[in-house]
C-alpha cells in the first residue's frame, strides 16, 4: 500500500468504528511525510515516515509509523475515540513498583551493603582506578515505587 492508500484506509476504518468523519492534514518536508488527526485544544496524532526528536513533538503527540500503523490500527482508533470522545473515558491512579538498574564504584562490597541495604546485587566486578585504589563495580537493581495515570473505557 502507498501512504496515501493508508492513510485513506485509515480514514475509513474510523469513519466505520467511531461513526465519524476525521479530517487527516498531510505534510511532505524533506524529512518525508506525515500525516495529522487533530483535535484542537485536546491533540493531535501523528503517522509519518520518520523519526521525530523535537521535544514538543515528542511529548505532545501520539506517534504511529506508516510502516507499521495498520497491524495497529485499532490503538490508533482507540486514541482517535479518545480525542473526539473524552467522555467515553475516566482517568484512574494505580501505584506500582518499578525494578530500577544502575552501578556505581565502592570500596568494597560491604561499603554498598551499608549504603543500599534493600537493593539487589547483579553482578560484582574488581576495579582498580587511575591512582591504584581497588575498588569494585556493583551492578545492582532497586525498587520504586511509582504512581501511574491510566485511561480506561467507561462502560
Amino acid at each position: 500500500m502507498t501512504k496515501l492508500e493508508i492513510i485513506d484506509a485509515i480514514r475509513k476504518a474510523i469513519n466505520e468504528r467511531l461513526l465519524i468523519n476525521v479530517p487527516i492534514s498531510i505534510s511532505e518536508t524533506d524529512f518525508g511525510m506525515s500525516a495529522y488527526i487533530q483535535v484542537y485544544g485536546m491533540g493531535k496524532i501523528r503517522i509519518s515516515d520518520h523519526s521525530v526528536y523535537n521535544f514538543d513533538r515528542v511529548m505532545n503527540e501520539e506517534h504511529y509509523h506508516f510502516q507499521n500503523v495498520m497491524k495497529v490500527l485499532d490503538f490508533l482508533i482507540r486514541d482517535v475515540e479518545i480525542l473526539y470522545f473524552p467522555e467515553r473515558y475516566e482517568r484512574f491512579e494505580r501505584e506500582e513498583i518499578d525494578e530500577k538498574f544502575s552501578s556505581d564504584y565502592f570500596m568494597s562490597e560491604a561499603a554498598f551493603r551499608e549504603k543500599f541495604r534493600t537493593a539487589k546485587i547483579q553482578k560484582v566486578e574488581p576495579f582498580t582506578n587511575k591512582a591504584g585504589v581497588e575498588k569494585v563495580k556493583v551492578y545492582f537493581s532497586y525498587e520504586i515505587r511509582v504512581k501511574r495515570s491510566y485511561l480506561r473505557k467507561i462502560q
